[in-house]
């Protein structure tokens, strides 16, 4: 059923509370509403597809914007049980966690060190989520999507949805104008067989370090809640959208240089010779960690978190402008003292983010 609201206030669209209004806020709950959204020719006007707000900012100026959402149904389809496997189709507008939590509950393995993301399942492709040494990709067995051009939908292999570190195929422009409406994950059997292994991160490693047992998967999961929640402020007591910046991946040489100069500095070899340096370590070590555009000691408007410097959070009152300012001043101090750009995961959406021409 497709359900339409005007005059969207999307500050309500985005868990950092930040934005304009837009003309239409559009809901569907299954593929043939797609169908019907095309005959008509909604997606002939501006339009964007958001999700479940933690992963997007909206500007000021969208007021002639159509704004299209999946609804939420969180019940996952098992379509292939393998010996070792399960094959599960999930709907695009499912919440990411609850199926993380689902999955765990069934004893299927793969998605457990991803608990507390927040956002939709239809997202997770997109950015290739990732945590705590695991990403999408290592349990994507296919995508589909809708091509609002056409009106026809494509399936995608895990191979072609071309996945890279918080990014895949789904942020070129070939794809701009496909919503992933189902994906389907290859989820192990948790057995003797195939043991469960503890995230070979230090939080993570601490938490278990009096386990003389491997964890089961129920563990793991609430071990990877309480230690995310422990660290990011809830969105609906502080407004924010977790992890602002991606962390910051450089050439091995970049690394040892920066070694050199901080020996504490956090720090991990990747598979392909680069190094994957924290970029909340980046930002704290120019003394951003708690900074306030304004450099007012009241907690009000846009700052950085003052107990983890890769958050962005909104004390109140912050605008689109506020937050840019803010960025833009974190980016250029990065870069002044580490010769390197930080870039947003969070896609802050302008005109130019929603323009189908």
């Amino acid at each position: 059923m497709i359900h339409r609201e005007n005059n969207i206030d999307l500050a309500t669209l985005s868990t950092l509370k930040i934005g304009g209004r837009g003309h239409e806020y559009v809901t569907v709950d299954g593929y043939g509403d797609l169908q019907q959204l095309h005959r008509e020719g909604f997606f002939d006007n501006l339009w964007h597809i958001v999700g479940g707000g933690s992963d997007s900012v909206f500007s000021d100026d969208l007021e002639d914007v159509h704004f299209l959402r999946l609804v939420e149904m969180n019940t996952p389809e098992i379509i292939s049980k393998e010996e070792d496997y399960t094959l599960v189709r999930i709907w695009g507008g499912a919440n990411w966690d609850n199926i993380v939590a689902w999955s765990v509950q069934n004893n299927l393995a793969g998605i457990e060190s991803l608990a507390a993301i927040p956002g939709t399942v239809g997202a997770a492709p997109i950015h290739n989520i990732g945590a705590y040494g695991s990403e999408f990709s290592d349990v994507c067995h296919e995508v589909r999507v809708f091509d609002t051009q056409t009106g026809e939908g494509a399936a995608l292999s895990h191979e072609a949805c071309q996945f890279e570190y918080r990014k895949s195929i789904f942020k070129q422009a070939a794809y701009a104008e496909h919503i992933v409406v189902y994906v389907t994950l290859k989820l192990f059997h948790a057995t003797e067989k195939r043991t469960i292994s503890i995230p070979a991160y230090k939080d993570v490693e601490k938490f278990f370090e009096e386990k003389k047992s491997t964890p089961t998967l129920r563990e793991i999961y609430d071990a990877i809640t309480e230690i995310r929640w422990g660290k990011l402020p809830r969105p609906e007591l502080l407004p924010n959208c977790g992890s602002f910046f991606k962390n910051t991946i450089v050439p091995q040489d970049q690394a040892d240089q920066w070694i050199g100069e901080h020996p504490d500095m956090p720090h991990f070899q990747l598979d392909d010779g680069n190094v994957k340096v924290p970029t909340g370590w980046l930002i704290e070590s120019i003394g951003m960690k708690g900074y306030q555009v304004d450099g007012s000691l009241e907690k009000d408007g846009i700052a950085v978190y003052d107990k983890h410097a890769l958050v962005i959070v909104n004390y109140g009152g912050a605008t689109y402008d506020d937050l840019l300012s803010l960025v833009r001043e974190i980016q250029t101090r990065v870069q002044s003292k580490f010769n390197v750009m930080i870039h947003p995961e969070v896609c802050m959406i302008d005109r130019d983010a929603v323009s189908n021409d």
